[in-house]
């Protein structure tokens, strides 16, 4: 905060996630649900989100926004940029993408429970690809400067889902993933995984409404930019 204030950079655009809901009784979610995070991840995002709203509640000059993000997917079409993670990747979409390429297949595909309140009792995540998650950032910036969107006068903070309201289970996801790589994904059912909620699912009214945001682009089209990334580039950005 002292380095912002020392180049009067006093207006932010926070990174958040959908985490910071835990296991809202309430599907698609609005962002008037209270924060209860189930992880150590959703738990930082609300600490994050608390010292922000914090500040711009403390020093009037200041004012932020946090976005929610659903679930980022995909890669730029043109297959140049893309999600590279270091080691097995911890999210569905980049590991099925590099088990496609050969990476990663043994021990096989494990998914963590099939007994979710969900229509195929896996987990349920509501996806949005990276660049309408970027274009929700831009929106989010020029909002900055309206002050109509910060109708709290005392605190000019403000939280947003970007999310499509659509909601993916993981066997969607496997399917979806099948058709454009041509793999089969064998897969092996095992119990639930610590921190995981059944179902997060945007309600992505407020953004469309206050900031004219609305994700466009499909769950085919994530798949097909993702994948289109991940055979052009099969070791990622390592070209050794």
């Amino acid at each position: 905060m002292t380095a912002m204030d020392k180049h009067d950079a006093k207006r932010l655009v926070y990174s958040s996630s959908a985490t910071v809901y835990g296991a809202p009784e309430t599907i698609p979610i609005p962002e008037t649900t209270p924060m209860d995070p189930h992880s150590p991840y959703g738990r930082s995002k609300q600490i994050d989100e608390t010292i922000i709203h914090d500040v711009c509640a403390a020093h009037g000059s200041w004012r932020a926004i946090s976005l929610r993000y659903f679930n980022p997917a995909g890669a730029h079409p043109s297959g140049i940029l893309g999600e590279d993670p270091r080691g097995k990747p911890g999210n569905l979409l980049p590991l099925l993408a590099q088990m496609a390429v050969g990476k990663y297949r043994e021990p096989g595909l494990k998914v963590f429970g099939n007994d979710y309140p969900t229509p195929d009792g896996t987990c349920v995540r509501d996806y949005i690809h990276i660049l309408d998650l970027a274009e929700g950032h831009l929106h989010a910036m020029v909002a900055l400067d309206d002050d109509s969107k910060f109708p709290d006068v005392n605190c000019k903070y403000r939280a947003f889902n970007l999310g499509k309201g659509v909601g993916m289970s993981v066997l969607n996801m496997i399917d979806a993933m099948r058709k454009v790589t041509g793999y089969s994904y064998p897969y092996e059912i095992v119990g639930r995984r610590p921190g995981d909620v059944p179902d997060l699912t945007a309600d992505p009214r407020l953004a469309e409404k206050e900031l004219g945001f609305k994700a466009t682009r499909s769950l085919d089209d994530m798949c097909r930019d993702l994948w289109n990334w991940q055979s052009k580039n099969p070791d990622g950005y390592d070209t050794k």
